[in-house]
């Protein structure tokens, strides 16, 4: 598979994935993951051991979360530490209440998010607000609501927050974009 550029990968069926050979890399082209975390989490040995030998010239990739949101920074971790080209980071959550405050991203340029759930309260796009503008992520130029209900919900609930949440927003050094990239806030 030395030519294979995008793979997906299903954490219950984690193991069979993983080469006997835990000392090579066998996806050397590869540049786009796509993976699930159904808990029990993929930290352990052998996810380390494939994110180090595997995930070095990776530009994408795609995380279906179903992890609790203190979890996902664990994951975030792994891809700071083994994805060093890393530009496009696509996470789909259960729930903005998911995105906890005061992440740590790779060094992306690019942030998709995506909630599960198909329309939130209000507070739920005021805990997305809060946990975008305590990102660190000195690269990020763009974050991109990937749900098109939720566009609409949050274009409704901006006017309800403080104008210093607003404001917050406005200077954190990315545009927040509708999923066609349609500026959302400015």
């Amino acid at each position: 598979m030395p030519k294979l550029e995008s793979i997906t990968l299903i954490s219950i069926f984690l193991r069979d994935y993983l080469p006997r050979d835990k000392d090579a890399n066998h996806l050397p082209a590869l540049r786009q993951l796509t993976y699930d975390c159904i808990p029990p989490s993929f930290l352990d040995h052998a996810w380390n051991n494939f994110m180090k030998l595997t995930c070095a010239n990776l530009t994408s990739v795609i995380l279906d979360s179903c992890l609790p949101g203190d979890s996902l920074q664990k994951e975030l971790d792994l891809l700071s530490e083994y994805c060093t080209v890393l530009d496009k980071l696509v996470i789909y959550l259960r729930s903005w209440l998911e995105l906890k405050s005061h992440l740590v991203l790779p060094p992306v340029s690019y942030l998709g998010l995506h909630s599960k759930a198909a329309k939130g309260p209000h507070f739920h796009y005021q805990a997305l607000v809060s946990a975008l503008v305590t990102l660190t992520a000195p690269k990020l130029r763009i974050v991109r609501l990937l749900h098109a209900c939720a566009e609409e919900e949050l274009r409704e609930s901006l006017s309800s927050f403080a104008a210093e949440d607003r404001a917050c927003l406005v200077s954190c050094g990315f545009s927040l974009e509708d999923s066609r990239g349609r500026v959302l806030l400015s």
